[in-house]
């Protein structure tokens, strides 16, 4: 129609094809009540409102709350970049937010304030993870060494299997280690005191994987 450019999708939340108009101006700028606003999917970018806008542009209107976390993984020891890296972001025992490093081993995301964990693995390397926090209007950097040698790995009543296994982020169950593959030759269970449940009446083995 004449001033208007017509949309031929789906909104979130309908689940049908609409054919309605997206109300743009003559630059592609959706205009006030289009019903574009706020119905896109997070990608990872900044936008205004509840949700991001669907089209080239976003609107104005209240500023989403964010933060950037930004960093390099590296080899232990000499520093080397390591590419291709996955960088997860962690609520709890979800990832909200992935990112891969690039050739010069960093990474960088975007995403809403609150304390996360920062979830770091690599082919052929040890896995990391830590506590990081995002604050609205800052960049926090959060760099990772990591290492390929081999790991000594913790299991505590108190753990979490989403956990790595390191000493400040344990495993609950002795044979997580064994059954998700992450143990390799020479690495070594470190059991802390307490009560475990078993499966089977056979305790617990590691079957998988050699080590220690």
């Amino acid at each position: 129609p004449a001033g208007g450019y017509w949309f031929n999708g789906t909104f979130a939340g309908d689940g049908e094809i609409l054919d309605v108009d997206p109300l743009l101006d003559a630059n592609y700028h959706l205009l006030s009540g289009s019903p574009a606003i706020d119905t896109g999917v997070f990608v990872g970018l900044v936008y205004s409102g509840s949700a991001p806008d669907m089209g080239a542009f976003e609107t104005s209107g209240t500023a989403w709350a964010h933060g950037t976390l930004t960093g390099q993984v590296t080899e232990a020891g000499n520093g080397a970049p390591i590419a291709g890296a996955s960088v997860k972001l962690m609520s709890g025992t979800s990832v909200v937010l992935e990112a891969k490093t690039g050739l010069a081993g960093t990474y960088s995301m975007v995403y809403g304030p609150g304390p996360y964990k920062l979830l770091v693995m690599a082919t052929g390397y040890n896995p990391s993870m830590v506590n990081a926090t995002i604050t609205d209007g800052a960049t926090t950097t959060v760099n990772f060494p990591l290492s390929s040698g081999s790991m000594t790995y913790y299991v505590s009543p108190s753990g979490d299997d989403n956990n790595i296994g390191i000493e400040e982020f344990p495993w609950l169950t002795i044979t997580n280690g064994d059954a998700k593959s992450w143990l390799k030759p020479g690495d070594t269970v470190m059991v802390q005191p307490g009560t475990y449940a078993q499966s089977t009446d056979d305790g617990a083995q590691l079957r998988n994987c050699s080590g220690t």
